[in-house]
């Protein structure tokens, strides 16, 4: 099962796909987190640190429900 993690810039984490807006040490996908470039259903746990403040109170939502789609059932979305 695939850990995905957002927003962590410099912490990378052991065992998740380690993705960034900028290339950079341990980063494995550069991608804007409004799109995480996954297929549907495909992560047991998404961990998004210090990022959804980043975005506008108008596109929160949209970006929460992009990814709830990633998870598999009972899948795991923390926010910190």
């Amino acid at each position: 099962m695939v850990k995905l993690t957002t927003g962590n810039g410099r912490d990378i984490r052991a065992g998740f796909v380690n993705m960034g807006r900028n290339p950079g040490p341990g980063v494995a996908v550069v991608c804007d987190a409004r799109a995480l470039p996954f297929a549907d259903n495909c992560a047991s746990r998404i961990l998004a640190s210090d990022i959804l403040e980043h975005f506008s109170w108008r596109e929160t939502r949209t970006v929460l429900k992009g990814w709830t789609h990633l998870l598999r059932p009972g899948g795991l979305l923390d926010l910190r």
